[in-house]
């Protein structure tokens, strides 16, 4: 089957074109809903609005609406007597910060629409979601969804539909949506390189020991540089050398990582949880090279593995050069 590419990166879908960035999420689920009534209906009613066919079809679809109060919204569905939905799409597990959903806000008028919600859509889970985002903006009801959801949406309705147009959109708009809930796309093969540390978390146990005896890793979510979305290949460096490379095959998100392992710490904030697969060792020794002892660095996964270069420095260099070239 030929493939279409698009600046070296591949466009499996036809919204693909426009990207991976969230307004091409949101366009790609604008759009369909225009195509799919029975998508609509059940995207309506998972968010407890009407959905009679009359309600659907009198329905507006708003992409990019301004707002001289509140810039400019990602998606919005308004009928008028019904209901208006202010949709924010993030990427990753990321979710919109307070002043942000107080401007999306202020767009409502309860006199012209008696239900208005604030709908945030990213990767995040509802429990993350849930525990980091208010249930209320301006006591407008919030309500979070997920990619992933959306995409069981599709896939639904695309078992139901009898149009095959509207199939076709359907199935468009599944495919298109799966990389946004994916942990990062299965192709990519950067790994992301840590340094692990020799100090004991408990009496006898190390950050060596969650690798090692564990196969587990953790990191907080978002914060302080830490990604927003789980890699699919974590890299370990230890006494100034990589020591192994491992595909991440599994993730939770955690709150108190105690209670996941009795020598984990006790924490407050969300964290990454991995799974780790069988370590990748390199065949020769490769050094730090002039990176920071403690920097966090991205690598593809060959410039670690292959012994083509000398320090993990140079394998940063060279990844940035091909990221550079695409």
């Amino acid at each position: 089957m030929p493939t279409l590419t698009k600046s070296k990166q591949d466009c499996p879908t036809v919204f693909a074109l426009n990207g991976t960035s969230e307004d091409s999420a949101s366009y790609a689920l604008g759009w369909t809903l225009l195509q799919s009534s029975h998508l609509l209906t059940t995207l309506l009613e998972s968010l407890n609005c009407p959905a009679t066919p009359d309600i659907v079809e009198r329905t507006e679809i708003l992409l990019q609406a301004h707002h001289k109060n509140g810039g400019y919204s990602d998606l919005e569905l308004l009928c008028v007597g019904e209901f208006h939905l202010v949709f924010e799409a993030k990427k990753h597990w990321s979710l919109p910060g307070n002043k942000q959903l107080l401007l999306y806000a202020s767009r409502f008028n309860p006199e012209r629409t008696p239900l208005c919600k604030v709908i945030t859509v990213s990767a995040a889970s509802d429990d993350y979601a849930a525990r980091n985002l208010p249930t209320t903006v301006n006591d407008y009801p919030l309500t979070h969804i997920s990619w992933g959801k959306l995409a069981s949406m599709a896939k639904r309705n695309k078992s139901v539909s009898g149009s095959s147009i509207e199939k076709l959109w359907l199935s468009q708009l599944q495919k298109h949506l799966k990389g946004y809930d994916l942990m990062t796309p299965p192709n990519d093969n950067q790994a992301y390189c840590v340094v692990l540390s020799t100090d004991e978390l408990r009496p006898g146990y190390t950050w060596v020991d969650v690798v090692e005896k564990d196969s587990a890793y953790f990191h907080p979510v978002g914060l302080n540089g830490w990604p927003s979305s789980p890699p699919n290949y974590i890299a370990f460096r230890k006494h100034g050398k990589l020591l192994s490379v491992h595909h991440i095959d599994s993730y939770n998100v955690v709150t108190d990582l105690s209670t996941i392992n009795p020598n984990w710490p006790n924490t407050t904030v969300d964290h990454f949880v991995y799974s780790l697969g069988p370590a990748m060792v390199p065949p020769r020794a490769i050094k730090n090279g002039k990176i920071y002892a403690s920097g966090r660095v991205w690598c593809a996964l060959d410039t670690l593995l292959s012994g083509a270069h000398d320090t993990i420095q140079d394998a940063r260099n060279e990844t940035k050069r091909r990221l550079k070239d695409v």
